[in-house]
């Protein structure tokens, strides 16, 4: 099941980088696929409750538009959240959440890495590279990625202990 639900994960993740590339945005992809592909080396060993797309703050508005176009509504804020609420969670948030209405699969919409912007700040390093297969995507370099991994689970405090063995296993492979 974890395997099936991966593989959904990589076509829609595929197909959100076709969509904001094909208009003009950057979308960088975190965690989720990547972390699966960089810790385990295959689809399915690591569960994945939603795609992370990192994308400029210039870029949020319409990457929210284009989402909505396709059936997405943003729950995170709330949909109905007027422009000044919504410009206000831009400015104190990291990100926004959508849900598919088809799929119910959810996409967070990053503009930075963690509420607060001091946290590995922008420009952050980057590189374009293969992912399982088909999906080429820009993603965060391995020690830039291994960075935001750790203050990930720490600003959690590692709630859940997938994020200790994302840890352990990306170490390994240093």
């Amino acid at each position: 099941e974890a395997r099936a639900r991966s593989a959904g994960a990589q076509l829609e993740a595929r197909a959100l980088i076709d969509l904001f590339e094909d208009n003009g945005l950057a979308p960088i992809l975190l965690k989720g696929l990547t972390l699966s592909h960089d810790a385990f080396g295959r689809i399915g060993w690591r569960n994945n409750y939603d795609t992370d797309i990192l994308l400029r703050p210039d870029e949020i508005l319409l990457a929210d538009r284009l989402l909505r176009e396709r059936n997405y509504s943003r729950f995170e804020p709330a949909e109905d959240a007027n422009d000044q609420k919504w410009a206000l969670w831009r400015r104190r948030r990291k990100d926004a959440a959508y849900r598919n209405q088809k799929s119910g699969s959810i996409v967070e919409l990053h503009w930075r890495l963690f509420d607060n912007p001091a946290i590995l700040p922008a420009p952050l390093r980057t590189r374009k590279a293969g992912l399982l297969g088909n999906l080429g995507c820009t993603r965060l370099e391995p020690d830039v990625n291994f960075a935001y991994i750790c203050c990930h689970g720490s600003q959690h405090a590692f709630s859940r202990l997938k994020w200790l063995a994302d840890v352990y296993f990306l170490a390994r492979k240093k």
